[in-house]
């Protein structure tokens, strides 16, 4: 299936409300004050809300920049209750690292706000050359050592190549001590015994937010004061540990459901599957969709929306149809249905919304299925054909 990013910004325009919910002039003002400050990489971790200026996805963010420290998820979990963040933000890190213990309790809280994770600098750019006036913007960014850590309790993480993503064993700062003086007594039994029962820890954390136990195992294998002391991931290497885990959604393909021909696709929306298919019966269009049960769309049940079919437009119907079992995980059926008057099949060229997806940001996963953005003419000629 295919998608463009005009047409995936457009439909979540006016569907995502803001990050933050409006808040006293004095939190704003120390809010931006946050964003503007300088030195933040290298400072304890703050965290700021950031946009753009737009109303459409991926205009607004949170950032979070500097090092973690152990007090870094308390300020963490108060921020995000000062600020009202709402459901599904994602949090762009620039850090160096820090407490390791602090990054996996920050992840776990990611994790448990349903909060997405990315890779990047935020800074403050004026709206104009003679305005006061500055929203932010993302440059690429850096995530290392603890920051690695808590990046993996994103719900959905991802990163780009002009990123860094880096990892190294952890250690006691009071260790290196020995490179620089050899006199220094070795580590004791009780060190060795609590570097395992972190080892043990870290191994579960990582293996618990999805990723690859082998991502901790890389992390083991790399001194923090051997050459440059980090081992960075390739965008390729983390795809393949499921540090980056968003999938793309699989082409349409012609099979045979409920013995009717039927265009069928698998898309993933929080890694969990979403399958769409198109089919024609009694001279309408149906475009069916199972996803994850959980978003409660009831109350659309008979509204009407209106699709351009490429050469035309045509009002449909959404219908919720009821519950089936994927994967030992129950689903709900939706389904569109747009009537097609006969001879008009070999004219539809696309399927996409004419207005804005009505839903609310609560109803994100059901507007992301249904955003299909299908073009296959041969296809759904093939589907019109045969018709039942």
């Amino acid at each position: 299936m295919k998608f463009t990013r005009l047409f995936f910004f457009c439909i979540f325009s006016t569907i995502l409300a803001p990050l933050a919910v409006a808040r006293s002039d004095g939190w704003w003002e120390t809010n931006k004050e946050v964003c503007r400050a300088d030195n933040r990489y290298s400072a304890p971790m703050t965290f700021c809300y950031a946009s753009s200026g737009g109303n459409m996805a991926g205009s607004e963010w949170i950032s979070a920049e500097g090092k973690i420290t152990q007090d870094t998820p308390d300020q963490f979990l108060n921020w995000l209750d000062d600020a009202g963040i709402n459901f599904r933000a994602r949090v762009f890190f620039n850090s160096p690292g820090g407490n390791l213990l602090g990054g996996l309790r920050l992840g776990s809280i990611i994790r448990k706000r349903f909060l997405n994770t990315g890779i990047g600098e935020t800074i403050s750019v004026p709206l104009s050359e003679d305005s006061f006036m500055e929203l932010e913007e993302l440059n690429s960014g850096q995530c290392y050592s603890a920051c690695a850590y808590a990046f993996l309790g994103g719900f959905e993480r991802s990163f780009y190549n002009a990123d860094s993503y880096g990892i190294h064993q952890f250690y006691d700062p009071r260790l290196l001590d020995i490179i620089e003086n050899p006199e220094v007594p070795v580590a004791t039994y009780e060190d060795l015994a609590e570097t395992q029962r972190l080892t043990g820890i870290v191994v579960g954390y990582v293996d618990k937010m999805g990723a690859s136990p082998r991502v901790a195992a890389l992390a083991a294998a790399t001194s923090p004061i051997a050459g440059s002391g980090i081992r960075l991931l390739s965008v390729g290497e983390a795809k393949e540990l499921r540090v980056i885990n968003t999938r793309s959604d699989e082409p349409f393909g012609l099979t045979q459901f409920q013995g009717v021909l039927t265009a069928q696709s698998t898309g993933y929306y929080l890694n969990r599957p979403i399958i769409r298919r198109v089919q024609c019966r009694d001279n309408s269009m149906s475009v069916s969709v199972s996803m994850p049960s959980g978003a409660n769309v009831d109350r659309w049940n008979g509204a009407s929306f209106e699709f351009d079919l490429g050469n035309f437009t045509r009002v449909g119907t959404f219908q919720v149809l009821g519950s089936v079992s994927y994967e030992n995980e129950p689903h709900t059926v939706y389904m569109l249905r747009i009537p097609i008057n006969e001879g008009e099949w070999s004219n539809i060229r696309s399927i996409s919304f004419v207005e804005s997806w009505p839903f609310s940001h609560a109803n994100e996963s059901v507007s992301n299925g249904f955003m299909m953005g299908f073009q296959d003419p041969q296809t759904l000629g093939l589907i019109g054909r045969n018709c039942i």
